[in-house]
């Protein structure tokens, strides 16, 4: 309930925005959309905990990864080793893969077990969820906000909107001590966070072609297969779509 709560109001800020966002897109340029590419890149460093050369390891290997395919200015193919196919560059949906589906697989069949080790037993509880997320409705509306807020910025995701949103939910508690031993203000927090940033990363990912998270990039994947290019034509000639 908390994240159908985060998810409405991730996508009314995302409906009230464009009238904003509209004319703004219409205003940047190149220097405009360097900027946000290398805020994004700077997020990517500065969110990589204690080791920031392993941030900087990962945002060099990306922009490697993008140099692939042809220039799009003179139309000359850069590391495509001869291969046709690389003209396009390095698809997005065969990395994304790659990265986080093949891992799990190998980490599957080595463990030799399934996704789901227990089975689960009758649903319960559900009508005590739905209570507790309108007895404390103003934690899940806060932290649909933060959860929004931050999917707007590039390249933070939900990972870091639910460390956030637990955090706020930890310290406007008069009794921390529950948290860590099942209070369930920890969960409706983060849960209405994660689906509200959903909402706020389609922001970026519409109107600049930046997207906020993992989610945003397979998206952004999808918009471009279906000849979908995100920026100005999204809010104005496929707005009905948006």
């Amino acid at each position: 309930m908390s994240s159908l709560i985060g998810a409405l109001i991730g996508a009314f800020v995302l409906a009230a925005s464009i009238p904003v966002v509209a004319p703004l897109v219409l205003t940047f340029k190149s220097p405009e959309f360097f900027a946000l590419a290398l805020l994004g890149i700077t997020f990517v460093a500065a969110l990589s905990g204690e080791s920031k050369l392993k941030g900087m390891v990962a945002a060099g290997v990306g922009l490697v990864l993008s140099m692939v395919g042809l220039d799009p200015q003179s139309g000359m193919p850069r590391y495509t080793l001869g291969m046709a196919k690389l003209w396009d560059g390095v698809g997005l949906v065969p990395v994304t893969v790659g990265l986080f589906a093949i891992p799990e697989i190998v980490d599957l069949w080595v463990r030799g077990t399934s996704i789901a080790e227990k089975r689960v037993g009758r649903l319960g509880g559900v009508m005590q969820g739905i209570r507790d997320t309108f007895t404390h409705w103003r934690i899940t509306v806060r932290c649909s906000l933060i959860g929004t807020f931050v999917g707007i910025i590039p390249g933070l995701g939900a990972g870091v909107s639910q460390c956030m949103a637990y955090a706020h939910a930890v310290q406007r508690a008069s009794d921390k001590r529950r948290f860590g031993a099942g209070d369930v203000r920890g969960v409706l927090g983060p849960g209405a966070a994660n689906n509200s940033g959903l909402g706020g990363s389609l922001v970026p990912t519409i109107a600049f072609g930046v997207p906020g998270s993992v989610v945003m990039a397979l998206l952004l994947g999808a918009f471009l297969i279906k000849g979908l290019v995100p920026g100005p034509s999204m809010l104005t000639k496929h707005l009905d779509l948006t």
